[in-house]
Parts: C-alpha cells; sequence; structure tokens
C-alpha cells in the first residue's frame, strides 16, 4: 500500500480552514463528457484533477493516445505516481485516455481503466501531501469494515470530537453520506450505521492500512510483475 493523500476546495465554518477542507466538485467522479467511451467503465477524470497511478508493474505513458503502435511509449507510470490532467478524456480503441503530466517527467497520454471491466489504474485523488491515504469512496456508496479494532464514530470529523454511542466494527456495513474530506491528515467519511439513528464522522484508516475493504474498481493485484494491458 502507498502513502499519498489529499485536500481541496475551500474551508468549513467552525474548522481550521488548513486542515479541514471539504470534497468540492473534484471527488467523486465527474460525469464523463461527450468525448468519453460509450461503453465500459465509464471516465472519472477531467483537467485539473490529480490522479494516483494503481496498477502494479506500471502503465504505458504514450506520445498518442493509441495502442495499435508500440512506438508510442515514451515511458511508464509506476504504481503509487502521481499525474496532473491535462486534457481528456478522448475515447481510443475503446479506452479513456487522457493527457497527463507526471510528477518530475514529460507530458503524455495514458489510459484510465481497463476497458472492458471496471478496474481502474488512474483514480483521482485530493491533495497527495496533506493525507496519508487517498479516498477510495464517493457519497452514497457502502463501505464494510475490515478493521479488528472497533472504530469511533464522532460528531464532526476531529480525533479530539466526542464519540457517539456506537462504533463500527469487523463486517458491519455503513453508507457513506457525506465525504470525503482531510483534517488532521486523515480522511474522514460521515456514515450512518442502518440502525443507529445518528449518523457521525469516522476515519478511512490510518498509515498505510485501510479499515474498509477497498472497492473492486480499484482493487490492486498482488501481482507485483503484472503488465497494464495498453
Amino acid at each position: 500500500m502507498c502513502p499519498f493523500a489529499k485536500s481541496l476546495f475551500g474551508s468549513q465554518t467552525g474548522l481550521d480552514p488548513d486542515l479541514y477542507i471539504p470534497q468540492g466538485t473534484g471527488l467523486p467522479p465527474r460525469e464523463a463528457n461527450n468525448t468519453s467511451c460509450p461503453s465500459g467503465p465509464p471516465a472519472q477524470l477531467s483537467a485539473p484533477l490529480r490522479a494516483i497511478q494503481m496498477q502494479p508493474g506500471g502503465i504505458w505513458l504514450r506520445s498518442q493516445p493509441n495502442t495499435d503502435n508500440d512506438d508510442t511509449r515514451i515511458g511508464k507510470i509506476n504504481k503509487c505516481g502521481f499525474v496532473s490532467i491535462l486534457e481528456g478524456p478522448l475515447c481510443i480503441d475503446g479506452y479513456n485516455f487522457y493527457k497527463v503530466k507526471p510528477d518530475g517527467s514529460r507530458e503524455g497520454w495514458a489510459a484510465e481503466s481497463d476497458k472492458s471491466r471496471p478496474k481502474y489504474w488512474l483514480v483521482p485523488v485530493l491533495d497527495d501531501k496533506k493525507c496519508n491515504l487517498p479516498p477510495i469512496f464517493a457519497e452514497g456508496a457502502t463501505a464494510t469494515s475490515d478493521h479488528g479494532t472497533p472504530g469511533f464514530v464522532r460528531k464532526v470529523p476531529q480525533l479530539s470530537a466526542t464519540p457517539l454511542t456506537w462504533t463500527i466494527r469487523r463486517g458491519d456495513i455503513v453508507k457513506i453520506i457525506e465525504g470525503p474530506i482531510c483534517n488532521e491528515t486523515y480522511i474522514w467519511y460521515k456514515v450512518h450505521g442502518g440502525a443507529h439513528s445518528e449518523a457521525g464522522w469516522t476515519i478511512e484508516g490510518h498509515g498505510n492500512e485501510y479499515y474498509f475493504e477497498i472497492p473492486d474498481s480499484i482493487k490492486m493485484t498482488n501481482d507485483e510483475t503484472a503488465e497494464a494491458t495498453c
């Protein structure tokens, strides 16, 4: 697992604006525009978002947005590498391509995901300097806890805030009703716990460990030598 994170878009009344930064419109994924592929996983990125590359083995960085010419390969974007989105999406060969600027590298084109199933290689992130993990859920999603220690649910997204009367235990399923936001180096979500009447805020994970099961759409494989298909 790689350490990274994000914060964007303004402040929230009652909390330090340098720490608490709401999601804004950068996440969840934006609606694909008319140049995205009509089939396959929907496009999730657009300029000027940032993204992280999650595919073990890396994906190709190309001089042109296509998959039928090896001569267009100009490098790779390695796992856990950050990129800035410059243009796109552009549907070529069934893939949603974006012009990107990898950190510390030249500009080029890269595909966002597998064209036939929702496995994303380029995943939108918030500010990769303020928080320890990238957000993996959007509003309306459900999340299943796989953490051995019960997780506190708090009135506001601060570690010093008063916990509610219920906790999240391994196997519990909660619904994301707000977030992600970055505060105190943690990604927070406001969640509802089914039978529990009061919603509250909980952290996504600590260090490099997620406290919830990672969605299949961005789950990393165990094969660290795997190559992307484009």
